[in-house]
């Protein structure tokens, strides 16, 4: 990667300035965005634009996928746009101009020619590397499909090592579900909520009608828990805040359970008083 962005003193003055993640996944958007008006795979991308995925975000800033997302987030609309597909997201610069001055590139780039520093055989050697460079970046993007689809095929086999449903493939349906959740929660996320799954199926087998049937992965993933407007996928119980992570999974709520139906007083001085009501 070539060229340069620039950067006032005043950014000490940003509201992101101190928020680490924020500032490192902007300013590397700034520095990857386009600085001139080009084309991917037959979709126009504008200067101060740049195509990437969350996943791709968080492997170049070691970064989990919820803490691309929530960076992103609080970045928008001031400080970017975005459109994201099922394949891509579309990233946009509201301010790239400030970062990426086009009259001083252009100055810049005159002045170098003034002072004959490029010759017409670094003009070509310049050409042959932005053609290598978007070689380059398509066998990158191939190279990043693998990475996800061993990321999403690592789910899978981390289900089925739990023994509840046994799938006789891979299906693009499983993939598709894992896909889906890996847009909204971390692969480690996942695999807590799957983990979960498993020790409630477990927990509850022999209370009659309240106990939880194993789900396939298919299910588990892109299936509701109800038909009402806003219900979770059934995975999303299982994060913490959701219904099953509460229930099951949250100390404090299983100690207040526990001295409903059992009148067991707990030792922690802190968690009496959250049972005191009872």
């Amino acid at each position: 990667m070539q060229g340069w962005a620039k950067y006032h003193r005043q950014i000490i003055n940003w509201e992101w300035y101190t928020d680490a993640n924020t500032f490192r996944v902007f300013f590397h958007l700034v520095l990857i965005a386009n600085h001139k008006d080009n084309k991917w795979r037959g979709i126009d991308v504008k200067r101060g634009q740049t195509i990437t995925s969350y996943s791709k975000l968080g492997l170049a800033l070691d970064l989990s996928v919820q803490q691309i997302r929530t960076a992103l987030d609080k970045l928008e609309p001031n400080e970017i746009t975005r459109k994201t597909t099922n394949k891509y997201t579309l990233i946009n610069i509201v301010n790239y101009s400030i970062y990426q001055d086009k009259k001083s590139e252009d100055n810049t780039h005159s002045n170098t020619q003034d002072n004959n520093q490029i010759t017409n055989e670094q003009q070509s050697n310049n050409n042959q590397i932005t053609t290598n460079k978007n070689e380059e970046n398509e066998e990158n993007e191939k190279n990043e499909d693998n990475k996800d689809n061993k990321q999403y095929k690592d789910i899978y086999d981390y289900y089925i090592s739990m023994n509840l449903i046994k799938h006789k493939k891979y299906s693009t349906t499983i993939s598709n579900g894992i896909k889906a959740a890996v847009k909204e929660y971390d692969i480690e996320t996942i695999k807590a909520c799957i983990e979960r799954h498993k020790k409630v199926v477990e927990l509850t087998k022999n209370k009659g009608k309240y106990k939880v049937i194993a789900r396939g992965l298919d299910t588990f993933l892109t299936e509701k828990t109800s038909n009402k407007i806003g219900s979770p996928l059934r995975y999303e119980e299982y994060v913490e805040g959701g219904k099953k992570y509460e229930a099951h999974f949250n100390t404090a709520n299983v100690i207040e359970d526990t001295y409903k139906t059992q009148g067991v007083i707990p030792a922690d001085p802190i968690r009496i008083k959250r049972v005191e009501k009872w």
